[in-house]
Order: C-alpha cells, then structure tokens, then sequence
C-alpha cells in the first residue's frame, strides 16, 4: 500500500470504510473518508454503491477535494473529540 501511495497527496486519497473509527482516522491523517455500511442483500440492487459512485463523480470536480470532504463528513471528527472528551472527564 505504501509503495502505491507514496507520490500521491493524502488528500486526493479517499478511503470508503465501514468502520467508522477506520475513517475517522484516516481524516484526522489528512485522507478523505468516505462512511459506508455493508451491502447485506446479493440479489437486490446497491442503492448506496450508486450514491457513492455519484459522491465520488462530484467530488472529482470540486476545486478542493479535501474541504469538501470535511464539510460532507467533518462531522464525524467533531462528534468522536466530544466523545473522547466526555470520556476522560468522567475518569477523573
């Protein structure tokens, strides 16, 4: 993965997960991320694969790939620093 990786900018990489700590991770090193949920029916149509194939059709011609990403996504960042927030006030 390095070796593929290695001459390209983090931003114009995306990863499409469904974990979501896997891309919350992955924006907080500066990747663009993508959330997801598994597709659980074989015979039926993948709504969401053709929501993210348009996502990812739009994003291709947005002037910032990665600030649009943050403003489709950021939130999950924000929601996990606040959870992580609550958590270590509680412990102490």
């Amino acid at each position: 993965m390095y070796l593929l990786t290695s001459n390209r900018k983090p931003e114009n990489i995306i990863l499409l997960s469904g974990n979501p700590l896997r891309v919350i991770a992955a924006m907080d090193q500066g990747f663009c991320g993508i959330p997801v949920i598994k597709f659980q029916n074989f015979m039926q149509n993948d709504y969401q694969l053709n929501l993210v194939e348009n996502y990812l059709i739009k994003l291709k011609y947005a002037k910032d790939m990665k600030s649009k990403n943050l403003s489709d996504f950021g939130f999950l960042r924000q929601t996990t620093a606040l959870n992580k927030r609550r958590l270590f006030a509680t412990d102490s």
